[in-house]
C-alpha cells in the first residue's frame, strides 16, 4: 500500500470535530508543522492537543525544524504575497533535510497528516512541507488536503 499523507488547518474548527474528521480518515499521526505549537483556541497548543490526540490513539510530533520562520511570517501577513511566501518557505526547507527526513520516516510508517492552523492550504506553509515530503518519498506518495 502506498503512503498516505494529508494537511489539514485547524482554523473555524473544535478539537471534538477536529479529532473525528481525523478518526474519519483513518489518521494514525499528527505532525504538527507550526514553529510555535501554541494556540490561544482551547486544545490545540501541543500538550493539550498531543494528550487529546493520544486519547483517540492517534500518535503526535512536533517537528519545529518545519514550521514558518517569524520573519517570513510576518511578511506575508504585511503584504500578502503567497507567491514569494511560499518560494522563500521553499528555500528555507531546503535547509532542512534532516526533519524532512524525519517526517517522511513517520509517513512510510503509518497515515499521518500535517497540521498547522490555517483553513485553506493555499494560505498556508503546510502545502510546501507537504511538496517537499513528496520530493523526498517519490510518486507512490498519496497527499489530500482537508
Amino acid at each position: 500500500m502506498s503512503p498516505r499523507l494529508f494537511t489539514l488547518g485547524y482554523e473555524g474548527k473544535d478539537l471534538p470535530g477536529f479529532l473525528d474528521c481525523l478518526v474519519a480518515h483513518g489518521i494514525e499521526c499528527v505532525l504538527d508543522v507550526r514553529e510555535n505549537p501554541f494556540s490561544r483556541k482551547p486544545g490545540f497548543s501541543k500538550g493539550p492537543l498531543a494528550q487529546a490526540l493520544e486519547s483517540r490513539g492517534i500518535h503526535y510530533a512536533h517537528l519545529k525544524e518545519l514550521g514558518t520562520p517569524s520573519p517570513l511570517r510576518d511578511q506575508v501577513k504585511a503584504d500578502g504575497d503567497y507567491d514569494a511566501f511560499f518560494q522563500a518557505m521553499r528555500q528555507h526547507l531546503a535547509t532542512r533535510e534532516e526533519a524532512i527526513e524525519q517526517a517522511s520516516d513517520h509517513i512510510r510508517r503509518m497515515t499521518c497528516c500535517l497540521l498547522c492552523y490555517e483553513q485553506s492550504v493555499d494560505a498556508c506553509h503546510r502545502k510546501v512541507v507537504a511538496e517537499a515530503i513528496q520530493e523526498q518519498i517519490g510518486d507512490r506518495l498519496e497527499t489530500t488536503h482537508l
